[in-house]
């Protein structure tokens, strides 16, 4: 069985994970990476695919559920026992948008010159955490830009792409609030917060703060972005 952070070599996975493939991987891929099983309900049971993505003394942790749709953004605060979320995509109460665009670059930065702390390569790991930034309605002109950034970045994965995967790979990476009233702000006491007047799709506003959907780690993660400045 070949290792499962190999699977990142595999156009399909890439595939999976932009478009939010409710069915999963397909049976030959996981048969070949994980302890795959099916149960007697004919269900699919895999571990999920552990991703630890180390920053200065913080690590942002992708808990991806490959025989289903679902993907975890955790982070890890060096010495602390919370457990923080960035955000999650799944078919259910998905609250995915934790991130800004420039935060990524900043943290894509830091990799780029650090990549031996990496399990991956840095344009694998900015592809996998740009599923989590959110764009704001004052930002949609940047899209554009952006979307080539993230062409260039699976261009450079060398993987056997066409030009019309790679288009489709770039438009499912910014997907939209469902409500056109996301924007980012700045809060007095959480630093920047991104949330609609339904701010269901992120965690990282106030109506979250008490934690009983997940913990956003507003001052740690404020910390980094000051560190990477």
């Amino acid at each position: 069985m070949s290792k499962p952070l190999e699977l990142l070599n595999e156009p399909e996975f890439w595939l999976y994970y932009q478009r939010g493939e409710e069915e999963g991987l397909e049976e030959s891929l996981l048969n070949k990476y994980f302890d795959f099983r099916r149960n007697l309900e004919a269900e699919t049971e895999c571990d999920p695919l552990t991703i630890r993505l180390p920053c200065h003394e913080n690590t942002f942790v992708l808990d991806i559920y490959v025989d289903m749709y679902a993907i975890n953004c955790g982070f890890r605060v060096a010495n602390d026992v919370a457990d923080y979320q960035i955000g999650w995509w799944d078919f259910g109460q998905w609250h995915p948008f934790g991130m800004q665009w420039d935060e990524l670059i900043k943290i894509w930065e830091f990799w780029k010159s650090n990549p031996e702390s990496l399990p991956v390569t840095p344009d694998q790991a900015l592809l996998l955490l740009a599923k989590f930034v959110g764009v704001g309605k004052n930002e949609l002109k940047d899209v554009p830009a952006r979307k080539q950034l993230i062409k260039a970045a699976y261009g450079r994965l060398g993987l056997d792409f066409d030009f019309k995967q790679i288009n489709e790979l770039s438009s499912c990476t910014f997907l939209l609030p469902s409500e056109d009233d996301y924007e980012w702000t700045e809060d007095s006491e959480l630093g920047f917060v991104f949330r609609g007047e339904y701010p269901c799709y992120s965690l990282r506003n106030a109506h979250h703060v008490t934690g009983e959907e997940g913990i956003f780690p507003f001052a740690a993660y404020g910390e980094l972005m000051k560190k990477l400045d």
